[in-house]
C-alpha cells in the first residue's frame, strides 16, 4: 500500500489571486512625473538608449494615428497623400518627379501615389507641353476642397497624438527633428524656408557685396 502522508503539521498557503493579479500589474506599469500611466518593458537597455530605436517605435503609432483619423478618406492607407496635395495645392502645375525630390519618395513610389488619388478624382496629370517626358500636376475641383477638409483632420489629428507635450516641449520637438532632417533631407519639405538658413544669408551678402 502507498504510505500515507501525514499533512497536519504542514501549513497550505493559496495564493490570493487577486492580489497576485494586482502585484503583476504594478510591475508591469510605472508613472512619469505628469501622473500618465504606462507600461513598463522587459530590458532591452542596449536598445533603449538609441535614438534611432525610440523613434521608429513611436512611428509605428503616429502612422497608425494618422490612418486611423483618415480611415473615411482618399487619404488613407499610407504615406504621402496629403503632403502630395497640399504641395500640389500650393504649387499648381508641379512636375511628378519634382513633387516626389521633395517628399523624398521614389520614382515607383510616387507614381503609385499619383495613380490612387488620380483613380479617387483629386488630381490630374498631363504631359507638359514643353518636355512631354514631364508630368504636370493639377488639383481638381473637389481635390481644392478635400484639401481643406484634410487640414482640419490633420491638425486636429496631431493636436490629439502630441496633446501630453506642453506646448514649449511641442516647439523644442519641432526644433530637434528639423535639425536632423535639415541634415539627412536637406532638399524635402518642412524645414526653415531658404532664406532663413545661414548659407542662404551668406550667399545674399557675397552677392550684395
Amino acid at each position: 500500500m502507498p504510505e500515507k502522508l501525514d499533512v497536519t503539521n504542514y501549513t497550505i498557503v493559496v495564493p490570493n489571486s487577486n492580489r497576485q493579479n494586482a502585484s503583476m500589474r504594478a510591475k508591469r506599469t510605472t508613472q512619469t512625473d505628469d501622473g500618465v500611466e504606462v507600461r513598463s518593458s522587459p530590458d532591452i537597455s542596449v536598445l533603449t538608449g538609441l535614438l534611432s530605436f525610440q523613434l521608429r517605435m513611436l512611428s509605428h503609432s503616429i502612422n497608425r494615428a494618422y490612418n486611423e483619423a483618415f480611415a473615411e478618406t482618399e487619404a488613407s492607407s499610407g504615406t504621402g497623400k496629403l503632403t502630395t496635395l497640399l504641395l500640389v495645392s500650393a504649387n499648381p502645375g508641379i512636375s511628378q518627379t519634382e513633387a516626389g525630390r521633395v517628399q523624398n519618395k521614389d520614382r515607383a513610389a510616387m507614381v503609385r501615389i499619383i495613380d490612387q488619388l488620380e483613380q479617387s478624382g483629386l488630381i490630374t496629370r498631363s504631359p507638359d507641353p514643353d518636355e512631354r517626358r514631364r508630368h504636370r500636376l493639377v488639383l481638381t475641383r473637389r481635390g481644392a476642397a478635400e484639401v481643406k477638409r484634410y487640414m482640419a483632420i490633420a491638425q486636429a489629428y496631431d493636436s490629439g497624438f502630441f496633446s501630453v507635450l506642453n506646448e514649449a516641449e511641442r516647439r523644442s520637438l519641432v526644433r530637434i527633428v528639423q535639425k536632423l532632417r535639415r541634415i539627412h533631407q536637406p532638399e524635402t519639405l518642412g524645414l526653415d524656408s531658404p532664406a532663413s538658413r545661414p548659407s542662404s544669408r551668406r550667399r545674399r551678402g557675397g552677392k550684395s557685396g
